[in-house]
């Protein structure tokens, strides 16, 4: 028979934390479940890691490819080998909570087929300095495409690595092929369609290090132009939530120029984002922070420098949290 639950964990040069991916799995509490492990071409000790979890349980299939390519058709391939009625998905570098599967699955088992997406809150580790907390996200349910706009900037997305999704959703929406890092750009596609539930407990780990992509300021634009543009011209998208389509951009733009000027400290990068969030919505010229970006992008690099020092020295830390638990690496091998 095949398995309830197909888990896809995408890898590549994660040697040093794909352990603990893994492990998670093997210690969820619900055991009918499948790993397909798909390696993007890791040139470090990924591939031999896996295969040590792999000669100990038959549960687990891999996916092994000798050149690094985008990361859409890695996740497509994978998905149509999973023969799983729920798929989830894991990066190499994060990890689940024991309960993760089965907390997901009593929900499904009181929604209709309409539901396609279960999701839940998510813990964030900071590698670096072991800080950890409750990550902002999402927490609507039910048809949740006009709240994924509207919500955005001020409860955030959803994690990439919580939902749990039944199958004939997760095929109907693929990854773009051609897109380098689509992310949680699919659940917006997704939401055109089906409902989402949110479950509120966290139920996963993401992990800051300094290898995430998501410190590329300037290639996060470049990844979100690419997945978020694409959304007006696909043919199942609500044309009568054009407007906040445009809203959600000239936002998201207009925090991408901040982060210019208060990070990358490139003024005109930042100019550039705040031309282009005030063309899709005109109202953005009268924002503070677009005022005040603009201003701060017109200054000589070191007084902005020396403007950012202060403000970052007055920032409150972050409070942490300690009900995380880390996988028991090695525990499974």
């Amino acid at each position: 028979m095949p398995p309830k639950v197909s888990v896809i964990l995408y890898s590549y040069n994660h040697g040093r934390w794909i352990g603990q991916a893994v492990e998670s799995v093997l210690q969820q509490t619900f055991r009918d479940w499948e790993l397909i492990i798909s390696d993007n071409g890791s040139t470090d000790q990924t591939v031999d890691v896996v295969r040590r979890y792999a000669s100990l349980d038959r549960r687990i299939r891999l996916l092994f490819h000798p050149d690094n390519v985008l990361t859409g058709a890695r996740w497509n391939e994978a998905i149509k080998m999973a023969r799983g009625e729920f798929i989830s998905q894991l990066h190499s570098d994060d990890y689940y909570l024991p309960r993760k599967l089965e907390r997901q699955l009593e929900c499904f088992s009181g929604l209709g087929d309409d539901y396609g997406v279960v999701y839940s809150p998510s813990y964030r580790l900071n590698d670096v300095t072991g800080d950890q907390w409750l990550a902002s996200g999402l927490q609507s349910s039910g048809y949740i495409l006009e709240d994924m706009f509207l919500k955005f900037h001020s409860q955030g997305g959803i994690n990439p690595i919580s939902p749990l999704v039944r199958r004939v959703c997760r095929l109907r929406y693929l990854f773009e092929d051609d897109s380098m890092c689509e992310g949680e750009g699919v659940f917006f596609r997704m939401a055109f369609k089906f409902k989402f539930f949110f479950l509120n407990e966290p139920l996963v780990v993401m992990r800051d290090h300094l290898h995430n992509y998501g410190k590329a300021i300037k290639f996060n634009k470049e990844v979100f132009l690419e997945v978020f543009n694409r959304l007006p011209s696909n043919p199942e998208f609500p044309k009568h939530l054009s407007g906040l389509w445009a809203l959600f951009m000239a936002r998201h733009l207009r925090g991408m120029a901040w982060q210019g000027v208060r990070v990358a400290e490139d003024g005109a990068w930042a100019r550039e984002c705040l031309r282009e969030a005030i063309r899709l919505h005109p109202p953005q010229l009268f924002h503070p922070r677009v005022l005040a970006g603009l201003g701060l992008s017109l200054l000589p690099k070191g007084l902005l420098h020396r403007i950012n020092r202060v403000g970052f020295a007055l920032r409150r830390p972050r409070e942490n949290v300690t009900v995380i638990e880390m996988p028991k690496a090695g525990a499974g091998l």
